[in-house]
C-alpha cells in the first residue's frame, strides 16, 4: 500500500485526484495533471511500489537514459509499467494528464503465488530496459478501473475494485511470464542466479575500466556468445550496458556529493578524458555533466 503523503512529486506536476489509499485498495490510483509538461532527466523517478502509467490526453512521453538505444515512446493508446524503487527518466513535451495506478509488492508476491511466477529481486516484475507497452486486453482492463475508481454516482465497493485489481495483476504476471519464455527459448540456456550476481559484482568492482567479454566468459568456461545472451535475458541488457548505466549511477554520486573535477570523475568511472565521458553522460540523460551537477547543487539550497 502507499500512503498519501508517500506519492511522488515531479516539478510542475500537480495532484489532481486521488482514488483507493484512504479505502486499502491493492492498486489505489492517483490522477496528475502537468500544464506544461515535465523532465525529469535531472531528478528521475524512484517509485516506492511498482507504478502503472496511463496517459489520459495531451502530450505522448518519453522514456530517456535506459541504455537501450534509441529512446522509448509511449503509442497513444499505450501505457508504461515502472518497477519499485528503480530511477526511470521522461519527458513529456507540452501539457499533459495522466493517471498513476500503485501496485504494491506484498499485493503482487500474493498472487504470483498463486500463480508460480514469483518477484524478486533476481526475478522482477519487468525488465528495465523496456517499459513501454501497448496491450489492448491491459488498457481495456485499466481503462475500467479508472472509470470504476473515480465513478460518484455510483461508488464502487472494496471487494469490486479487489477483484479487479486480481486481473489487472494476473496479466501483467502472464505478459511478464510470455517475455521469460520467449527469452529463454531465445537463448537456449540460462545463467544461475549466482553466476549473475558475480557477474555483475565483477562489473561493479572494476567500474573503472571497460571489462571485456571474455574476462566474464572465462569465469565459467563458457563462450562469449552465450555468456553475452544469457546475461541480456537476465538482466534485461548485455554486460556492457549494464555496466554503463552503473557508470553513469556512480557519476551522478559524484557529480552530487563531491567537489571532483569532471575530468577526475571521468577517470573514475572508466573514461580516459573529459570530452568521451561528457558524451557518454549527455547521451544517457540529456545533460552535461556540468549541468547535472549545477542542478543538483540548486536543489539542495
Amino acid at each position: 500500500m502507499i500512503a498519501l503523503d508517500e506519492l511522488p512529486k515531479r516539478e510542475g506536476v500537480e495532484l489532481v485526484n486521488c482514488a483507493g489509499i484512504s479505502s486499502s485498495w491493492p492498486i489505489s490510483v492517483a490522477l496528475w495533471d502537468a500544464p506544461n509538461g515535465f523532465n525529469t532527466s535531472a531528478r528521475p523517478d524512484q517509485q516506492p511500489c511498482h507504478v502503472i502509467a496511463l496517459r489520459l490526453s495531451g502530450s505522448l512521453v518519453q522514456r530517456i537514459g535506459s541504455g537501450a538505444g534509441k529512446p522509448e515512446r509511449l503509442r497513444p493508446h499505450g501505457f508504461s509499467i515502472h518497477p519499485a524503487r528503480q530511477e526511470l527518466r521522461f519527458v513529456a513535451s507540452s501539457a499533459i494528464r495522466f493517471a498513476h495506478l500503485y501496485v504494491g509488492d506484498r499485493f503482487l508476491r500474493d498472487i504470483s503465488g498463486i500463480t508460480a511466477q514469483a518477484v524478486s529481486e533476481d526475478n522482477p516484475l519487468v525488465p528495465t530496459d523496456r517499459v513501454m507497452y501497448v496491450d489492448a486486453e491491459m488498457s481495456g482492463q485499466l481503462d475500467s478501473y479508472l472509470r470504476r475508481a473515480f465513478e460518484q454516482r455510483d461508488p464502487p465497493t472494496k471487494l469490486e475494485m479487489e477483484s479487479r485489481a486480481n486481473l489487472i495483476a494476473l496479466r501483467l504476471l502472464r505478459y511478464r511470464a510470455t517475455r521469460s519464455q520467449a527469452a529463454a527459448r531465445s537463448s537456449g540456456s540460462e545463467l544461475a542466479p549466482w553466476q549473475v550476481r558475480r557477474i555483475c559484482s565483477y562489473l561493479e568492482e572494476n567500474i573503472n575500466r571497460t571489462v571485456r567479454l571474455d574476462e566474464l566468459s572465462d569465469m565459467f568456461g563458457i563462450s562469449h556468445e552465450h555468456l553475452c545472451r544469457a546475461f541480456h535475458n537476465a538482466i534485461g541488457k548485455p554486460p556492457g550496458q549494464w555496466q554503463l548505466q552503473k557508470r553513469m549511477e556512480a557519476a551522478c554520486h559524484l557529480l552530487a556529493s563531491s567537489e571532483a573535477t569532471l575530468t577526475s570523475i571521468a577517470q573514475d568511472v572508466g573514461y580516459t578524458g573529459q570530452s568521451a565521458f561528457g558524451n557518454a553522460f549527455r547521451e544517457a540523460f540529456g545533460v552535461s555533466p556540468g549541468q547535472y551537477r549545477r542542478t543538483m547543487r540548486q536543489d539542495l539550497d
